[in-house]
């Protein structure tokens, strides 16, 4: 739970008594394997969930065996939406680590958004932030470069752990090896390989024993034109009521 209240944080003001709504729906908690398929495309699951523990992915799966990862979902992150509405999944989602997460029933997180309004914008700040997300992976895979492609989504998610965790270190292990990087790149693993070797011998970025690291991030954002304003809220959200309050 605490992922998610961190996350919410970041849009605005959480109470005390929103804090213990939420834990008063007592999710369950779950863990699965590296692999594990959480949810299956066309698949109604009545539940929504937050990840607690590891990476997961959201992905496609075309009929001819090949994969297109849409996101990467990181602690924090809230799965299944779909559910609140009745609608199947037009995705899968996969572990990418071994994962742990909190599911709850759609009807009690329904029911906690009608009675906390003001934790409800904070859960729609959330969404419009995965938009955001979606919109920069589209123009990523439509009109930059490999090596730009990589680099970008590097300094994505290195952002995406700083602002979940400020300790977080510019370090991306294992999880993100070739055959990931390149079915969220549109790449083939050999291209991924190519574009990670130069980048390393430019001094970008570097590779030791399994791990990626952001040697330079200035100059890593310079080249591929990162920015990250799509992951910072320009001021924290607040209900009307405290809007007129401060008006007042």
């Amino acid at each position: 739970m605490q992922a998610l209240i961190d996350r919410l944080k970041r849009f605005g003001p959480l109470s005390r008594d929103q804090i213990t709504a939420m834990e008063a729906m007592n999710p369950r908690r779950r863990t699965h394997e590296r692999g594990a398929v959480l949810r299956r495309s066309d698949e109604a699951s009545g539940h929504v969930f937050c990840l607690v523990e590891g990476w997961a992915i959201r992905c496609r799966l075309l009929p001819d065996g090949q994969r297109q990862i849409l996101a990467i979902l990181i602690p924090g992150d809230v799965c299944d939406l779909q559910a609140l509405v009745g609608a199947d999944q037009d995705h899968h989602i996969i572990a990418l680590t071994d994962l742990t997460v909190n599911e709850c029933p759609a009807s009690e997180f329904e029911a906690l958004l009608v009675k906390q309004p003001d934790l409800a914008r904070l859960f729609l700040a959330a969404k419009v932030e995965d938009e955001a997300l979606l919109r920069e992976h589209v123009v990523r895979l439509g009109r930059r470069k490999a090596r730009e492609r990589v680099l970008h989504l590097l300094l994505e998610i290195c952002e995406r752990q700083r602002l979940a965790d400020t300790d977080a270190p510019r370090r991306l292990a294992y999880t993100l090896n070739r055959e990931t990087l390149a079915d969220l790149l549109g790449l083939s693993p050999v291209h991924v390989s190519r574009s990670l070797a130069a980048l390393n011998r430019a001094g970008v970025i570097a590779i030791d024993r399994g791990c990626i690291e952001l040697a330079d991030i200035d100059q890593a954002a310079s080249q591929c034109g990162y920015d990250g304003a799509y992951l910072r809220p320009r001021a924290p959200l607040q209900s009307p009521q405290l809007q007129n309050t401060a008006q007042a």
